[in-house]
Parts: structure tokens; C-alpha cells; sequence
């Protein structure tokens, strides 16, 4: 037995392990569109600034769809229409494309990306040049199949809700909603995540941290005004 196995065994024998599983983290999910005013103030302004801050306890479920409408033809052709016309249909796609092929942390950057930019459903090259990525694989992907495969699922999980989607954007906190969480949302983004994170990191919550001892906790612990 190893020295580290022996003091790990010690310190069970007194009542003191210590639990690695990695705690749950706060699933986010934003039901949107990307020519959306509200989903671009939201995404822009709320969201994933405070995404960049916490990170480390957020799972960023994005579904770029909103109240698009999926029309299924009797020859297994499929079409969709957008609440701001082909356009967001191609952007909705574009970012259904970049959440399938990049990593979560750099799809959401690209998102955050084109939502600044006019208009955002054309913003996939500038957005990529600056992530110094290639933006071919996600523009050939909105245009093949498998992007009207994206969108159409999307359109699968936005229909599905309980309770229905009544306005974009729709953002849920662990795959529930609550009124005042949304509404709250879209002014406080902030407030709404560590009252989440409260209830399910408990251990983040501990006190009499220094620097060194949990970068992250610290971190979290600022956000929210504990530290």
C-alpha cells in the first residue's frame, strides 16, 4: 500500500473521506432565435457574460429555434419557417451547426460573437476568424442535410416543453422553468445563477477561502457577492 492509500484509509477509519465525485453542474438552457431582439440583448448582454465568468459550474445548453415552424411534405421533403425569415432560418441553422462541431466553450463564443455583429444569421466568417477557426465545416453543414437535421430537432425539443414555449427567449435552469426565474433572467442573469447554484454547490459555498485554495470556488464565490 502506497502512503497516499494508507493516510486515504486513515482518514475514512476516522470519519473523514473525502467524496472526488465532481458535483452536478447548473444546466442553462436558452430556447432562442438568432434574429431575436430579446434573444440578442439576452445573449449579449446576460448570458454569456456571465457564462465566461462561471463556466467551471455551468452546462450551456443553447437550441437555436424559438417559433420557427417545421413543415414535413408528404415526400420527405423539409421545410421551415422563421418568425424573422430565411435569414434566421440560415443563422438558427449556422449555430445549430457550430454547438454539433465545436467544443462548448468556443460555440458559445462564436454565438456570443455573431450576436454583435448586423446581422447575426451572416456573421459566421467574421466570428470564425476571430475564434482562428475554419468557418467552411460550419457553413457546409447549414447548407448539407445535417443541418436541417439540427434545426429540425431542435424545432422537436422546443415543442416538447412543459410548459409550452410562450416567448424567446425560454430559458429553463436544470430543465425546469419558473416564471420569475425567466423574467428575472433577462435583467439579473447573475442573481438567477447563484440563487441555482446555492441549492445545488453547496460545497462552493464554503467560507474562508484564500487564492490559492480553489481558483474556481474563489471565483464563484466573487461573482455572487460572497467573498
Amino acid at each position: 500500500m502506497n502512503i497516499v492509500a494508507f493516510f486515504s484509509q486513515l482518514a475514512c477509519s476516522f470519519g473523514l473521506c473525502l467524496d472526488d465525485t465532481p458535483e452536478p453542474k447548473l444546466k442553462v438552457s436558452v430556447y432562442y432565435e438568432t434574429l431575436c431582439p430579446h434573444s440578442i440583448k439576452f445573449i449579449r448582454d446576460q448570458l454569456y457574460p456571465v457564462y465566461e465568468e462561471l463556466r467551471e459550474y455551468l452546462e450551456l445548453d443553447l437550441v437555436p429555434y424559438g417559433n420557427a415552424e417545421t413543415i414535413r411534405h408528404p415526400n420527405g421533403t423539409v421545410q421551415f419557417w422563421c418568425q424573422h425569415g430565411t435569414s434566421e432560418c440560415f443563422g438558427n441553422t449556422v449555430h445549430a451547426c457550430a454547438i454539433s462541431l465545436l467544443a462548448p466553450e468556443v460555440s458559445a463564443f462564436f454565438i456570443y460573437c455573431t450576436m454583435y455583429q448586423r446581422p447575426p444569421s451572416l456573421a459566421g466568417s467574421f466570428c470564425a476568424k476571430e475564434l482562428n477557426i475554419t468557418f467552411a465545416p460550419i457553413r457546409n453543414c447549414a447548407r448539407s442535410n445535417e443541418g436541417k437535421r439540427l434545426h429540425e430537432r431542435n424545432g422537436n425539443r422546443t415543442a416538447a416543453l412543459v410548459p409550452y414555449q410562450k416567448w424567446v427567449p425560454w430559458i429553463t435552469f436544470n430543465d425546469g422553468w419558473d416564471e420569475n426565474d425567466d423574467g428575472l433572467s433577462s435583467v439579473n442573469f447573475l442573481a438567477v445563477v447563484c440563487k441555482h447554484l446555492r441549492a445545488t454547490q453547496p460545497s462552493a459555498l464554503e467560507t474562508g477561502l484564500t487564492m490559492t485554495e480553489d481558483q474556481n470556488r474563489v471565483k464563484y464565490l466573487k461573482a455572487c457577492g460572497r467573498l
